[in-house]
């Protein structure tokens, strides 16, 4: 697939910067996080719960969604795919090693966040590496702001090139001479 000429091959990838000092000694933590193409692999995994069906005295089926086991299996499953989509977006990072994470154990897929934290990331560094994630698996709004303002200068620009005539005309079009 070409976009403009281009072929589109590498996905959105976010670097993410922790700024680190140890006894004075500059050690920044950078991670990277890149976007999720397909939760193909997620899905084999983790099938989204089925709520309870119930069957009505005229034989009419009702999915009965605010059954409370299956809020707590919805919540469990949404949970499993945002720890998911953290750990597959920061495989980018080069020598990444979970402890307690395997991406092919649903199961320990909510441990990304323990792990974050005893790792000794603050709280504001914790936010800095989930929205770096977030940003590099979807488009936020002030990216896509800046993306537009820069299409739209370019617009412009070849517009008032087009427009505007780089020399002065030497007759008009009756065949007079201009009048300067």
């Amino acid at each position: 697939m070409k976009i403009g000429g281009k072929t589109v091959t590498k996905v959105n990838e976010e670097i993410i910067v922790i700024p680190r000092k140890v006894n004075g000694i500059s050690e920044d933590i950078v991670l990277r996080a890149g976007a999720i193409l397909s939760y193909k692999d997620f899905e084999q995994l983790c099938e989204v719960p089925k709520p309870p069906v119930i069957i009505l005295p005229n034989n009419d089926k009702r999915l009965k969604t605010d059954d409370p086991k299956y809020k707590e299996a919805m919540t469990d499953y949404a949970e499993k795919k945002l720890g998911f989509m953290i750990i597959k977006s920061l495989e980018n990072t080069p020598d990444l090693v979970w402890d307690t994470v395997d991406i092919n154990d649903p199961s320990t897929y909510k441990n990304y966040d323990k792990e974050l934290r005893d790792a000794g990331f603050s709280e504001l560094e914790y936010v800095r590496i989930i929205n770096g994630v977030m940003s590099a698996c979807g488009m936020d709004q002030s990216k896509i702001d800046e993306a537009m303002k820069r299409f739209l200068a370019i617009q412009e620009k070849v517009h008032a090139d087009l427009n505007s005539p780089s020399t002065v005309p030497f007759s008009t079009q009756l065949g007079e001479p201009a009048n300067g």
